[in-house]
């Protein structure tokens, strides 16, 4: 047992460090081994690693066979849990509707059983994702409400609100939240996530109209970003490129930098700077920076490139159902 327990912190450490090879070698060993009990978790290692490298039919069969493990052991809510982490797997791996269906299990398990703190983190994870695909009514009816969320996930929460509300055009309330936000991370007192914080809200700001408090902002946070070679640098840059358009200023090199910081964020995933830069291509095209928007749309889809099959796979298709994960008929309401 203590070799599977340090065999499942040793895959652990590889998955947050991306070391997919490792995962692999240190998951199939410990397989071998391990009681029933472990498997599922193992598992979930393994699906990862399979579909960040391309090998998407190792990576659902994996997938099919963890879930049906970590369904049966959700009467303590660690196999729901793991669950929505298969969820988020699919999610970094840019299989949209497939993470949809396993985060929303997650979370009709998780609640019935009093898990709603639990839960929390998934409702605002399933939100996210909605709002990303244009569900803006779907992901506000997701969140839960205002009094049900903790501490520890305050400054989380008001920023999903906060961009579900600005997708929705509510732009003074999305920058209320944003302002909240930014003043939660004060207390804090770590320079950095206040930068983060900050750069958020200086990106509302100047798509408000705003540009007197935006540029300022976003300026101090992307400097300190850059030293702390942050991957929301790419973000701040973005906001600049933004501010000079609607100031009439030099573009200079704001969008290459940004481009420059995401290829260099080494603990992002490819389908996160993916996404990233298909944000920015759409604010770069608001702002009337159509060559630099084409760009980023270039860049987004060298990253989802390195998430197509692998040629040992290539008959496997991207967008391929994944067998027993199914959208439930249960709307979620908080």
């Amino acid at each position: 047992m203590e070799r599977v327990r340090a065999a499942s912190t040793i895959a652990y450490v590889h998955t947050h460090s991306h070391n997919w090879a490792a995962v692999l070698e240190t998951t199939e060993a410990a397989l071998a081994i391990c009681p029933a009990d472990w498997k599922g978790v193992l598992l979930r290692y393994r699906v990862q690693a399979l579909l960040q490298t391309g090998c998407i039919d190792d990576g659902l069969r994996a997938l099919k066979e963890a879930a049906s493990i970590l369904r049966e052991q959700t009467e303590n809510s660690a196999g729901a849990h793991n669950l929505g982490l298969l969820g988020e797997a699919l999610w970094q791996a840019g299989r949209t509707e497939d993470a949809i269906a396993m985060v929303t299990e997650t979370i009709q398990l998780l609640e019935p059983r009093g898990a709603k703190r639990l839960a929390l983190p998934f409702r605002l994870f399933l939100a996210d994702i909605l709002r990303l695909q244009g569900h803006v009514a779907r992901a506000s009816c997701v969140l839960p409400p205002p009094d049900a969320v903790d501490p520890d996930q305050r400054k989380r929460y008001l920023e999903q609100r906060g961009r579900i509300r600005r997708s929705a055009g509510k732009l003074p309330e999305a920058i209320s939240d944003f302002s909240a936000a930014a003043a939660l991370e004060e207390a804090e007192a770590d320079p950095v996530q206040l930068a983060v914080a900050r750069a958020k809200l200086a990106d509302v700001l100047a798509e408000a109209g705003d540009l007197e408090r935006a540029e300022p902002m976003v300026l101090q946070a992307a400097e300190i970003l850059q030293a702390a070679g942050h991957p929301d640098f790419g973000a701040a840059s973005i906001t600049l490129a933004v501010v000079a358009a609607r100031t009439k200023q030099l573009n200079g090199e704001h969008v290459s930098a940004a481009i420059r910081a995401w290829d260099a964020a080494g603990l992002l995933l490819p389908a996160d700077k993916a996404r990233e830069l298909e944000a920015a291509a759409k604010l770069l095209e608001a702002a009337g920076l159509a060559a630099e928007a084409s760009d980023c749309r270039t860049a987004a889809g060298r990253y989802w490139r390195m998430l197509a099959p692998s040629s040992s796979q290539s008959g496997a298709s991207v967008t391929h159902a994944v067998p027993s994960v199914q959208p439930r008929t249960v709307p979620l309401t908080p």
